[in-house]
């Protein structure tokens, strides 16, 4: 699913063109980590229906000991959600607007 989601936004944004799958030596992932200009995206992708506070345990990780994420997203196919800790959780139907609002 990583690759497809990545051919259709390069298709769609051609200077999108790094990006990143992560996973340190304890076995954390982030499904995608992409450079906006000199920001870095984290986000994760989740087949669920329901959000649990588990989806963004490595994106607050991440930021926290590796580098601070100018934005991170939890991609599901649930209803958006904004946390506190700055995580954005939305429907798999709205990715695009993770492009739109970072570019």
């Amino acid at each position: 699913m990583t690759h497809d989601f990545y051919v259709q936004y390069r298709n769609l944004i051609p200077h999108l063109h790094i990006i990143y799958f992560y996973r340190d030596s304890h076995g954390n992932e982030i499904d995608l980590l992409y450079a906006s200009g000199r920001e870095l995206v984290g986000i994760e992708i989740k087949s669920s229906h329901t959000f649990t506070p588990h989806f963004k345990k490595t994106l607050l990780l991440f930021s926290e000991k590796q580098h601070a994420l100018y934005s991170s997203y939890v991609i599901y196919n649930g209803e958006k959600r904004h946390f506190t800790d700055g995580v954005k959780a939305i429907n798999f139907k709205s990715t695009s607007n993770i492009f739109d609002s970072t570019l």
